[in-house]
């Protein structure tokens, strides 16, 4: 998405010295707060929950820049697993919403409910790397 981004404002190349590869939005934040990076793209989502579960982490971030907005990652789960098993945990996730405890187990992840997903909600996705294949953020330490 950043590198999209940057393609998109007229600085596909080099916008950065370096880049480093994190492993998730998470460790991304706490890179940050460790002093260890000075910025990193997170996932909204992530940041919210974050904040909401460590207040204090908002004094310590300043949002830069706001992109998307973006379709959010889809659950899957392995072909592997019986079709059967998979079934029984589509449906106990859409139900969720329905049931009382299934609220409350949403509601602390801030998830007000599950959807079904389609090929085409992820274009905007496929859009962005076509883009993003156009620009290189730096090096990668």
């Amino acid at each position: 998405m950043v590198r999209a981004h940057l393609a998109e404002i007229g600085q596909p190349n080099g916008f950065f010295a370096a880049a480093v590869v994190s492993g998730a939005h998470s460790a991304s934040i706490e890179m940050i707060l460790s002093g260890r990076v000075a910025g990193a793209a997170i996932d909204s989502t992530v940041l919210e929950w974050l904040v909401s579960m460590r207040p204090r982490v908002a004094d310590r971030v300043r949002v830069i820049e706001t992109l998307g907005p973006s379709p959010i990652p889809p659950w899957v789960i392995s072909r592997r697993v019986p079709a059967s098993v998979r079934k029984e945990v589509r449906e106990l996730l859409f139900g969720m919403a329905a049931e009382s405890r299934g609220r409350d187990i949403l509601a602390r992840g801030q998830i007000a409910r599950f959807v079904s997903a389609l090929d085409g909600d992820y274009d905007p996705i496929r859009r962005m790397a076509e883009v993003a294949d156009t620009a290189s953020i730096g090096s990668t330490a």
